[in-house]
């Protein structure tokens, strides 16, 4: 059982990977209570637009503060600003 099982909401400073590169250091809210799960990011330094990367975006990953990865997609948000909504992959969703 990961930690983020274990409570409501998880809340920290993190980075976004595409396909392994860095892309980003995020501040995140991680909540459970989404199936499997999903949350909020804002963009702190980085790449803002998540929506269109500069490196082809096969798989992004949210690394949280405590090193756990999840892979994860970009729901909604607004580049400019590089404030997001996010979820688990439809393949995750699937599984679950």
């Amino acid at each position: 059982m990961n930690r983020i099982d274990q409570a409501p909401g998880v809340v920290g400073v993190g980075a976004v990977y595409v396909s392994g590169i860095w892309l980003a250091r995020v501040q995140y809210t991680m909540q459970q209570s989404a199936h499997p799960f999903g949350g909020a990011l804002h963009v702190l330094d980085g790449e803002r637009d998540l929506f269109a990367p500069p490196i082809p975006a096969e798989e992004y990953v949210l690394e949280i503060a405590d090193g756990q990865r999840y892979p994860f997609v970009p729901a909604t948000g607004n580049p400019v600003s590089g404030a997001y909504t996010f979820a688990a992959p439809s393949t995750q969703i699937a599984a679950a």
